[in-house]
C-alpha cells in the first residue's frame, strides 16, 4: 500500500502499489505538513484530531481531539503530538491520554530515540525524557531558524541530533550538530 496526502488534497488516500487503484481513503481535509505514520496494522495521522486507523481498511479505530500542524512520533507505547507548546503523550492502543507536558514554544517536528523525545522550533530544540515527562536540555539556536515545514530538517543517533538551518546571518544554510545528552552544538557545516 503507498499512503498518501496532498498539500490542498481532501485527506489521505492508500492506493494498491501495484495497480495503482485506491484501496480507502479518509476525507478529513488537507493535510499540509502532516505525514501519515505507519506502524504494523495501524496508521496515524493528525488534522483536527489525531487519528488512529486501521491500515487495512481505514476504519477509525480512534481519535483523540489535538490538532496540530506537524508530522507526531511514536514509541512501543505511545504516540506523541506537539501543539500550542505542549506534548500529548496518547496511548497507542487506546487513544487516551497518558500526560501533557511544556515543550517551550510549538514545535515544528517532533522525533524520538531511545526514550528521548526532541522538538524543534523556530528557535530553539527542547530534549524531553519520555519516562517522566522531564525537560532534559533546550538549546536555543541563536542565529538562524529551522525551515517552516519541519519534515527532513533533523536527524537523530545515539550520539547527535543534526538539524538543518534555512538560513543563518550571512544567509547561507547551515546543517548543525547536537550532542543528544547535553544539547552542546558539537559541530556546523554551511
Amino acid at each position: 500500500m503507498i499512503f498518501c496526502r496532498g498539500q490542498g488534497g481532501v485527506g489521505l488516500f492508500v492506493i494498491d502499489k501495484f495497480r495503482g487503484t485506491e484501496i480507502w481513503r479518509r476525507e478529513i481535509g488537507s493535510l499540509y505538513t502532516r505525514n501519515p505514520l505507519v506502524d504494523g496494522e495501524r496508521v496515524y495521522v493528525i488534522k483536527d484530531s489525531l487519528y488512529c486507523f486501521e491500515a487495512q481498511t481505514g476504519t477509525t479505530i480512534w481519535n483523540y481531539p489535538v490538532s496540530g500542524q506537524i508530522t507526531p512520533s511514536f514509541d512501543d507505547s505511545c504516540v506523541y503530538v506537539s501543539d500550542g507548546g505542549m506534548i500529548y503523550e496518547i496511548d497507542k492502543l487506546t487513544g487516551s491520554e497518558k500526560r501533557v507536558v511544556p515543550a517551550g514554544r510549538s514545535g515544528e517536528m517532533i522525533s524520538i530515540f531511545n526514550h528521548i523525545l526532541i522538538v524543534a522550533g523556530y528557535e530553539s530544540i527542547v530534549a524531553v525524557n519520555t519516562a517522566d515527562g522531564t525537560e532534559i536540555w533546550n538549546h536555543e539556536i541563536l542565529d538562524g531558524r529551522i525551515p517552516f515545514l519541519g519534515e527532513g530538517v533533523m536527524a537523530i543517533s545515539d550520539e547527535l541530533v543534526v538539524y538543518d538551518i534555512w538560513e543563518n546571518s550571512e544567509l547561507e544554510g547551515e546543517l548543525r550538530a547536537l550532542d543528544i545528552n547535553s544539547g552542546t552544538e558539537v559541530w556546523r557545516h554551511i
